[in-house]
């Protein structure tokens, strides 16, 4: 008898100190997950199983995180009215400040409108918005800036050629890009950067699409594209039609992919973008009391990153 009450009384209390473990670790990790000062962060993206979409999150996250403040994220699938719907449900959840990437460059007006009338401060970061209206602030890269780097840099490597520019539609981000490389070719006659193709942005997409292309051509001398992910589906085509090596790809973005291609001699260069300090940058704006009276978006610098200078890099980060 003594034995069974020795017995009922020790998981007595190892059921109480379980109980105490969960408790305290619920409070410890809340500790973490809310915000002493009631702040709430809110973002979202077009989709986050895009590495240059999951590091602007994850570098926002770390800045968020730094202001002991709550953050909520979602990925909007790639869907602009998932994305509408996302804004509105963050501003009616208390998010003071809703970050927003961009699906498309159009068709969030609405959303926008409802959320800044419910007091939320709206800033974009990485993609750009057509319309300043119903932003706060605006962040993303030199992007007039990165396509006039590979401009250069291609034409201090060939005399002269045909250029396939591919892009993603709907995208002014990609159209800055565009515009920059074209510009710098527009008072040389020997190079022709006449030929653009848009896509949605995916690899399988531009492989096929850049396939279909290059079996109707004459044939290009370089291919200039607007992201790393267009740059691997563009090599892609290349490969399957026997021309992978032979066609220089320079690409944007300069993202851990996009630097393994450079070294390995896939892409010929890139103009690498900083996630890091465009995150940082829009969480410092959000403490910003009044926006600018015309907007105008904070540009980050860009880098080129070509195969002379890849060691300086580590392959695995962004940074």
């Amino acid at each position: 008898m003594f034995s069974k009450f020795k017995l009922t009384i020790l998981l007595a209390n190892i059921a109480a100190a379980l109980f105490m473990f969960l408790v305290f670790r619920y409070i410890i990790n809340d500790s973490f997950t809310t915000n002493s000062s009631g702040a709430i962060y809110g973002a979202t993206f077009p989709d986050l199983s895009v590495d240059v979409y999951s590091e602007l999150e994850a570098e926002l996250e770390a800045n968020i995180h730094s202001q002991n403040a709550v953050f909520k994220v979602r990925d909007a699938g790639c869907s602009v009215e998932n994305q509408a719907k996302q804004i509105q449900e963050l501003a009616e959840s208390g998010a003071e400040t809703v970050f927003v990437c961009p699906v498309k460059s159009d068709g969030l007006d609405e959303a926008l409108e409802k959320a800044k009338e419910m007091g939320c401060r709206i800033i974009t970061l990485g993609n750009i918005y057509k319309s300043g209206e119903y932003i706060d602030y605006a962040v993303s890269s030199e992007n007039h800036e990165a396509g006039l780097q590979m401009a250069s840099t291609l034409a201090g490597a060939i005399d002269k050629g045909k250029i396939l520019i591919i892009g993603e539609e709907d995208s002014l981000l990609s159209q800055e890009r565009i515009t920059g490389f074209s510009e710098y070719f527009q008072m040389n006659d020997a190079f022709d950067a006449s030929d653009v193709i848009l896509t949605d942005g995916k690899s399988e997409t531009v492989m096929e699409k850049v396939s279909e292309k290059l079996r109707g051509s004459g044939g290009y001398d370089a291919i200039f594209a607007t992201s790393d992910r267009i740059g691997i589906g563009a090599y892609g085509a290349l490969k399957e039609l026997g021309h992978a090596g032979k066609i220089p790809i320079l690409t944007v973005d300069g993202s851990p992919d996009g630097r393994k291609m450079v070294k390995a001699g896939k892409f010929y260069a890139s103009s690498g973008i900083y996630p890091s300090e465009i995150a940082k940058r829009a969480v410092e704006l959000s403490f910003y009391d009044e926006r600018d009276e015309k907007i105008e978006i904070k540009r980050i610098p860009v880098r080129l990153i070509t195969k002379t200078t890849i060691s300086s890099y580590d392959l695995s980060k962004w940074k």
